[in-house]
């Protein structure tokens, strides 16, 4: 408990540990904020779909291929990327994986490019793609992960997984696989469990997602950045309201024992008011940010991007959005008051413990997060994804993107000119 009519008179300033923790938590994330928000920019820019360099003025039939690559040390390349497209009525033949804009394919990126064609190729059936291994250093070699093709005028899906190197020195020492289209509906475990773990661990877990988030995502780093200072304040208020100094920490009847670790039901019951305080509003938050509706009215959201030469191209996600655009603010008051709430008890409590003891909560915090970070959490992204493919046996559910037709037209006859027919 805090005694508020005495608490004020035990402030210190010789304990300054808490103090000094909090407001080197709130400098660091004005400081991260900064430096997210401009990679956020330009994610929107690098999320903009591009004009396939080999497509002809004549073709009219257009598809858009989402190119996933792996998220190991050195997986992208500045190879020369060739495929060829196989459907049940036609066949692409040899085609160049690149735009006038892009060439290459970085590491935990996803390139979206627009391919056309002289007609419909019919239900995909394979992808063979291969590269010409000219990249330097060790750029030579590609982890790929997997190529996502959409029909833009039926929006039909077909997945193509990898998840193999084309490199002369990994693995089998292949630069050319034949991918065949993956049910689905269906799939083999290694399949559903290698793209249920990318999506954990770029997608739902925070830490790591700063870093590793999908460029296409409605759910920013700033935001993301912003519920884990939240869930990191909660925490540490959770954690400060049942702690107990090791001077005082007394053995009772029902604590067990197992090596050096005390389990009793009071330990029980803290972790669980514990979790009360921080996991529902971090859950909130993270679901409102995830699914809120952008300013524009529209069933369909609709994100306009600016490309190097100044060229707009018009993306629509498909998606249903469960929340109106004004609940965005109802979120940030949310993360504000658990932030400043939190903080002020804290302060309350430091001042309430002395110097000591709120030398020894900071300390035992410290520890328990890093335990939590450098093993629970991992553990946690793993096993999820190893229950989602032993149940389920699907593919992951990226988000849904496709391209207008008009938009797709207009991008054709401005790479074209006068050729475009």
């Amino acid at each position: 408990m805090i005694d508020l009519n005495t608490v004020w008179s035990k402030f210190d300033p010789a304990n300054a540990a808490v103090y000094g923790t909090l407001v080197a938590l709130i400098v660091l994330y004005v400081i991260f904020v900064l430096i997210l928000r401009r990679y956020d920019n330009q994610d929107a820019v690098r999320s903009t779909p591009l004009y396939l360099l080999d497509n002809q003025p004549f073709n009219d039939y257009y598809y858009m291929i989402a190119v996933h690559t792996g998220l190991r040390p050195g997986s992208g390349t500045n190879s020369n990327v060739y495929f060829i497209l196989a459907g049940d009525v036609f066949s692409t033949g040899c085609r160049l994986l690149t735009s006038r804009e892009q060439q290459g394919f970085q590491t935990s990126s996803v390139v979206y490019l627009v391919m056309s064609t002289s007609k419909c190729l019919g239900d995909l059936s394979y992808l063979r793609v291969w590269h010409d291994n000219t990249g330097e250093g060790n750029t030579n070699s590609w982890f790929l992960h997997k190529i996502i093709i959409t029909d833009v005028q039926t929006n039909q899906r077909f997945v193509f997984h990898c998840d193999q190197w084309l490199a002369v020195d990994m693995n089998d020492g292949m630069i050319d696989r034949v991918l065949p289209v993956i049910d689905n509906k269906q799939c083999d475990f290694e399949t559903s469990f290698s793209q249920q773990s990318r999506i954990n661990l770029t997608e739902n877990h925070l830490w790591l997602s700063l870093v590793l988030r999908p460029q296409k995502n409605a759910f920013t780093r700033v935001q993301r950045l912003s519920v884990i200072l939240m869930a990191l304040f909660l925490t540490m208020i959770s954690n400060a309201m049942f702690f107990k100094s090791s001077a005082n920490d007394a053995v009772t009847p029902d604590t067990v024992q197992i090596g050096g670790i005390r389990l009793s039901l009071k330990t029980i019951y803290v972790s669980f008011i514990g979790c009360i305080i921080t996991v529902p509003p971090a859950v909130l938050v993270t679901f409102i940010f995830r699914n809120v509706s952008s300013k524009t009215p529209q069933k369909n959201r609709t994100r306009t991007s600016t490309i190097k030469d100044n060229e707009e191209m018009i993306i629509t996600v498909t998606e249903k959005k469960k929340f109106p655009h004004y609940a965005i603010y109802f979120a940030w008051g949310i993360l504000v008051l658990g932030i400043v709430t939190s903080g002020f008890f804290l302060l309350l409590f430091s001042m309430q413990w002395g110097k000591d003891k709120a030398e020894e909560w900071l300390t035992t915090f410290i520890v328990s997060f890093v335990e939590s970070f450098m093993i629970v959490d991992p553990l946690k992204v793993f096993a999820f994804a190893i229950l989602i493919a032993l149940i389920t046996r699907k593919p992951a559910d990226d988000e849904t993107v496709s391209l207008d037709l008009d938009c797709v037209q207009k991008m054709a006859k401005k790479h074209h000119g006068d050729e475009f027919t």
